[in-house]
C-alpha cells in the first residue's frame, strides 16, 4: 500500500506551482548573482591590475566640493597632496557658503602656503534659483589646468596613497570617464552598526549601479569618487539639461556622457572612498530620496531588472507556501520546496556577502538576506511616499515658494 507522506499522485496545479517557484528562483539567480559576481571579479582583477609606468599618467586636477567640512578638509586635503601619484596633480577647493559661513575657506585657505597648487574659491551665499553643487562644480571644472578632474567631497576620507594612482590607470589608458565607488562612515570614528534595512540598501543600489556599469550601460555615479575629461564635460555643456534640479551632477551627468567604450569602474580596495557623516541614517534617507528622483530621468532597464528580482521573491514564497499547503499530506512538494529554497538562497547569501565586503558596505547578517530582500519593496514604498511629499525640493526653484 502506498504511504500518502510520500505520494507523487499530485494534482496537476500542485506541480505547476512548484515549477512557478523553481522558475521565480532562477529569474532571481540571474538577475542578482549575475550582478554580485561581476562586482567580486571585478575588484579581483582591478586590484591584480599593474599599475604603469609614471611617465604615462596624464595631468589630473582634484576638485572638491565643500560645504561645512571645515572640520575635515585640512586632512582630506593632506591626504590629497599625499597620492603617490607620479603625474602632474593640483587641488581646486569649491566652498559652498550657503550658510554665510567662511570657516571652509578659511581651513582650506590657510593650507596655501604649505600647497603651491592648492586653490581655492567659492560661491557667494546670494547665488539662489540654482544648483550650488553643479554652480561648484563647473567653477572646479573651469578652473582646472589639466585634460582629467577627479571629483570628491569635503566630507570624504582618503585612506590609500594609492587612490588617485588606482583610478587614473584606466585614463592613462584612454577612458575619458572613471567610476569609482563610496562607502558612509561615522565621522566621529564609533563603530557604525546602520539598521537592516540601511545595511542592505546601500548595497542593493550600489550592485545595481555598478552592475549596471560592468554590463556596459553605466548611468549613475558617486561625486565623491568620479574622474573624468573636461573635454567631455564641456562637449555636454555641462549641466545644461538639468539646470532645473538641485541634484543630477552624478547621476544625471554621467549617464549623458558615459558609455560601455569610454568609461572604466574601478573598484580595488585602495581606490574606495569613505564618506564621514555624523548621522549616516540620515545621510542614507537624503541621498535616497534625491536619487529615487532622478531615477525619473533615467534608463529603466536596470531598475526594472531589480525590480523583477524582487518581485519574483514573493512569487517564489507565495508559490512554495501554495504547493507545500495544497500537496499535503504528501511530503514531496515540501521536499521540493526546500530544495529550491537552499538553490536559491545559499549561493545569494554567499555572494552577496562577498559582494558587500568588496564594495566595504557594512551588510546584515548572511542569514538574514533571504528575509530583507523579501522585505525590501516594502522599505522602498515608505522612500516613494517620503519623495512625494519633497518633491519639490528638488527643483532649483524650490526654495523661492517655501
Amino acid at each position: 500500500m502506498n504511504n500518502p507522506l510520500w505520494s507523487i499522485d499530485l494534482p496537476v496545479y500542485v506541480w505547476v506551482l512548484a515549477g512557478l517557484a523553481l522558475v521565480a528562483s532562477l529569474i532571481i539567480l540571474y538577475i542578482l548573482l549575475r550582478r554580485l559576481r561581476a562586482i567580486v571579479m571585478a575588484s579581483r582583477a582591478t586590484s591584480d591590475c599593474q599599475l604603469l609606468d609614471k611617465d604615462d599618467y596624464p595631468g589630473v586636477s582634484v576638485v572638491v566640493y565643500a560645504r561645512d567640512n571645515a572640520d575635515n578638509l585640512p586632512a582630506l586635503i593632506h591626504s590629497l597632496y599625499g597620492q603617490d601619484y607620479p603625474g602632474d596633480m593640483e587641488v581646486i577647493v569649491v566652498c559652498d557658503l550657503s550658510r554665510y559661513d567662511t570657516a571652509d575657506v578659511d581651513a582650506a585657505g590657510a593650507l596655501q602656503p604649505d600647497y603651491p597648487t592648492l586653490r581655492v574659491t567659492y560661491i557667494p551665499a546670494d547665488s539662489r534659483s540654482l544648483s550650488r553643487k553643479k554652480l561648484a562644480v563647473t567653477l572646479g571644472v573651469k578652473a582646472a589646468r589639466y585634460p582629467y578632474v577627479a571629483m570628491t567631497c569635503g566630507n570624504c576620507a582618503i585612506r590609500s596613497v594609492d587612490w588617485l594612482r588606482r583610478m587614473m590607470t584606466h585614463a592613462a589608458q584612454g577612458r575619458s570617464v572613471v567610476v569609482g565607488t563610496t562607502t558612509i562612515r561615522q565621522a566621529d570614528g564609533a563603530d557604525d552598526r546602520p539598521a537592516l534595512f540601511r545595511g542592505f540598501d546601500e548595497v542593493w543600489q550600489r550592485v545595481r549601479s555598478i552592475g549596471s556599469a560592468l554590463k556596459g550601460t553605466p548611468h549613475r555615479a558617486s561625486g565623491c569618487n568620479l574622474v573624468y575629461t573636461r573635454e567631455l564635460f564641456f562637449r555636454n555643456s555641462g549641466f545644461a539639461t538639468s539646470l532645473n534640479l538641485n541634484y543630477g551632477d552624478d547621476d544625471l551627468f554621467v549617464n549623458e556622457i558615459a558609455d560601455g567604450h569610454n568609461t572604466a569602474v574601478e573598484l580595488s580596495e585602495p581606490s574606495i572612498v569613505e564618506v564621514l557623516e555624523p548621522n549616516p541614517g540620515r545621510a542614507h534617507r537624503i541621498d535616497r530620496l534625491r536619487r529615487d528622483f532622478t531615477a525619473g530621468y533615467l534608463p529603466q532597464n536596470p531598475r526594472l531588472a531589480m525590480g523583477l528580482a524582487s518581485c519574483c521573491w514573493w512569487i517564489w514564497l507565495a508559490a512554495s507556501v501554495a504547493a507545500t499547503a495544497l500537496g499535503l499530506p504528501s511530503l514531496i512538494p515540501l521536499c521540493i520546496v526546500v530544495a529550491i529554497a537552499l538553490l536559491l538562497c545559499v549561493p545569494l547569501m554567499i555572494w552577496w556577502r562577498k559582494a558587500a565586503k568588496t564594495l566595504r558596505s557594512p551588510s546584515a547578517a548572511c542569514l538574514s538576506v533571504p528575509l530583507l530582500m523579501l522585505c525590501h519593496p516594502i522599505y522602498n514604498l515608505r522612500f516613494r511616499i517620503q519623495g512625494l511629499r519633497h518633491r519639490r525640493d528638488n527643483y532649483t526653484w524650490g526654495d523661492l515658494v517655501k
